[in-house]
């Protein structure tokens, strides 16, 4: 004989669920999680809590996507308005020209990517700086 459980949702009147009977009821719900027939029925039952946290793990970064697509689409519209009515005397607003590093060595390598630049162009004005000291030197022992 089988035991009945009783669904909280379901009001007092009705008669209580049996085990096969909501089983039934949450398989489509796996099938759409990507779990098969085979592990639903006949595989660990624990599968079932994975595929969930599973789910959830999807559900965030899909949030996590829309958001960040929310913020680039805001630094174009920012961009556009700031160099349509902007002050015309200013520098013009430039959109990135590559996108916003997300994991720590991407950082790192931004990091380091700046930090080279700005070597190379101390290195340049250093540079520049000779070549003037030089002409402006031989231009006083002529």
């Amino acid at each position: 004989m089988e035991e009945g459980v009783t669904d909280p949702s379901s009001s007092s009147d009705t008669k209580p669920k049996k085990f096969y009977e909501i089983f039934e009821e949450v398989f489509p719900y796996y099938l759409t999680l990507g779990m098969s027939a085979h592990q639903f029925w006949d595989e660990e039952a624990s599968l079932v809590k994975a595929y969930r946290e599973a789910k959830k793990i999807a559900i965030r970064e899909a949030n996590f996507d829309m958001w960040l697509q929310g913020r680039y689409i805001y630094r174009a519209v920012v961009t556009a308005i700031a160099n349509t009515f902007g002050d015309s005397k200013g520098k013009a607003l430039e959109y990135p020209d590559r996108p916003d590093p997300l994991l720590k060595e991407d950082i790192e390598a931004e990091n380091e990517r700046r930090q080279r630049e700005k070597m190379y162009a101390l290195q340049d004005y250093i540079r520049r700086q000779n070549q003037k000291s030089l002409k402006n030197n031989e231009g006083e022992t002529k």
